[in-house]
């Protein structure tokens, strides 16, 4: 696994993505460069783009962009990577906005362990579609 700085061109790699299409859209990609935000690489191939959207110094946004069709190794590898980044960061409060109509991202969010604390918010993105949002206190914070 390797990770490297993201960059919203990153994102051009990464067809079919399944109900995220507005956030992927959403100021074309930069409302996710910062210094917790990566794509992940296997081989010089990127197979999924994740990261830490600061909101204050203690809470974050989790977001992460995959194809939809990928393959069952490559999201492996992302969850890897993820579950790495949800351990090294100095937020205490980790939160995460999933499309509920997406079983897969439901099921992917409960294996991470976040928790969801409010099951449906309507509207909540650029195309009208509703969102559940889900938290993570991380145990080893480095705050």
């Amino acid at each position: 696994m390797n990770l490297i700085s993201f960059a919203p061109d990153h994102l051009k790699e990464l067809p079919n993505y399944a109900h995220q299409e507005s956030l992927v859209n959403l100021d074309d990609g930069k409302f996710f460069v910062g210094d917790h935000a990566f794509s992940v690489l296997k081989g010089n191939r990127i197979i999924g783009c994740i990261g830490l959207a600061p909101c204050n110094q203690y809470r974050a946004v989790a977001w992460a962009v995959f194809p939809h069709n990928g393959k069952n190794n490559d999201f492996v590898t992302c969850h890897m990577a993820s579950r790495w980044l949800m351990r090294n960061n100095p937020f205490r409060r980790l939160e995460s906005y999933v499309d509920p109509r997406s079983e897969r991202a439901m099921r992917w969010i409960k294996l991470l362990g976040f928790e969801i604390e409010i099951a449906y918010i309507p509207f909540f993105y650029p195309d009208g579609g509703g969102t559940s949002v889900w938290s993570y206190y991380p145990v080893n914070h480095n705050a």
